[in-house]
């Protein structure tokens, strides 16, 4: 809601005094606030002076929208584009956060795993990233899959990958290695265990990633009577990939397809290659998904633009003044017209 109050002064005088003329005032509501300059719809204006006779006549145009970062239709909403530690979004046209490619969640902090920006992920990699991995598993082509669980750990200078297979109501402990030209697992373990009636002399699970956040694999489970039980683990999806370029501390985001190509969000608020010493980085732009989320309001804000076409005044001046009803936010056009 703004006031609209424009004063008409005749300034052609002898003795060069503004002479008030005409004057007009009204009260302009609008229900809808556009979300920029192109968005809003303009409404036409037709103002008649209050003067007795021969009132003045004003025609123009005016239009409402919110200021930059502020959103819906009473400018509530603010939702401002980031690309840093603390979010990676854009907004909508509604003031809705849509998270950049590979992140998720309400405030768009969550990395996707397996993504772009996940650290884990580089084209040079030749070595395995300590990781979990869930899926599901079915034995000897039965209809039934239940839970499978993975988790992987490559020591550090260490050859042999050490695993916690998780699989019925079973935990086992396996060790095995990895190929980085065929990218696959290879683990085994001997075991006495007892599995649905068998009694078991190993366990070994071979797996081969299908991309970056995906495995397939087989289970042996090999009885003590000679025999094999054979299920598959299919599909195996990465819930995680630790990459020690951060000390597995803070938040590692990767910017490039190199491996040293990512910077760390360190807890001071600055950004670098490792949080002992801060080295800035310039972050590229990435695309956008489809993710939404709802964003939090804050003062709104709103801006009330005329565009003036003004017919049946001549030598005349007119002052234009419009407010907005958010307290210290003010737009004022004034010109003279001819």
């Amino acid at each position: 809601r703004s006031t609209i109050q424009i004063v008409v002064f005749d300034s052609n005088t002898d003795d060069k005094q503004n002479v008030l003329i005409d004057q007009f005032l009204d009260i302009y509501n609008s229900t809808k606030a556009g979300f920029n300059q192109t968005s809003t719809v303009a409404v036409n204006l037709n103002l008649i002076g209050s003067r007795s006779k021969n009132p003045t006549s004003l025609r123009f145009s005016l239009s409402v929208y919110c200021d930059p970062q502020y959103y819906g239709s009473d400018c509530s909403v603010k939702c401002v584009p980031t690309n840093k530690c603390d979010g990676h979004h854009t907004c909508d046209h509604q003031g809705s956060k849509v998270c950049l490619s590979g992140w998720r969640g309400t405030d768009c902090t969550e990395q996707v795993p397996g993504s772009d920006v996940d650290c884990s992920v580089y084209t040079d990699k030749t070595e395995f990233s300590s990781s979990d991995w869930v899926g599901m598993y079915s034995c000897d082509n039965k209809q039934h899959s239940y839970p499978f669980f993975l988790n992987a750990t490559k020591p550090k200078d260490s050859l042999t990958i050490a695993a916690t297979v998780s699989f019925s109501n079973f935990t086992v402990q396996v060790y095995g290695t990895y190929s980085s030209w065929s990218k696959a697992l290879a683990f085994q373990v001997d075991t006495s265990l007892a599995y649905e009636g068998h009694n078991l002399t190993q366990i070994s699970l071979e797996t081969r990633e299908i991309s970056t956040s995906g495995m397939i694999g087989q289970l042996s489970l090999y009885k003590a009577d000679g025999g094999k039980l054979t299920c598959i683990v299919d599909p195996l999806s990465l819930e995680k990939a630790y990459f020690d370029g951060c000390d597995f501390k803070v938040k590692c985001v990767r910017y490039g397809k190199s491996k040293e190509n990512y910077y760390c969000c360190c807890n001071d608020g600055t950004i670098g290659t490792s949080c002992t010493q801060s080295t800035m980085h310039s972050i590229s732009t990435t695309k956008i998904n489809a993710q939404t989320s709802n964003t939090t309001s804050d003062l709104p804000q709103r801006t009330t633009k005329p565009y003036a076409n003004i017919i049946h005044i001549k030598q005349t001046t007119i002052a234009l003044n419009t407010r907005t009803t958010r307290e210290g936010h003010y737009t004022g056009t004034s010109g003279t017209y001819t």
